[in-house]
């Protein structure tokens, strides 16, 4: 395991050490999933469009606002819309 030290921001921000994204191959704009155990903050870079949607779906689950099930498949679509616009090579321009 490597480990590092980095301060967060006023924006509640950090910066990914470079060996961290390269070893990981994090790239701008990618999705990373971010989550708790125990006392650790563990983040998890998302692979493709298929964890995008598992992992919203998982939240989806575990939430307990009584969204309708039209809703929710209308939050799904816009995530999977903003996944696709965050990859597509027009977005960055």
């Amino acid at each position: 395991m490597t480990a590092t030290t980095r301060r967060v921001t006023r924006n509640f921000q950090i910066t990914l050490p470079r060996s961290f994204r390269q070893e990981q191959a994090i790239e701008e704009g990618d999705m990373l999933e971010i989550f708790t155990e125990g006392n650790k903050l563990i983040l998890r870079p998302l692979r493709g469009q298929e964890d995008v949607v598992e992992n919203f779906l998982e939240q989806l689950e575990q939430d307990q606002t009584g969204f309708s099930e039209k809703q929710a498949m209308d939050l799904a679509l816009r995530e999977i819309k903003t996944y696709r616009q965050s990859k597509s090579p027009c977005a960055s321009s």
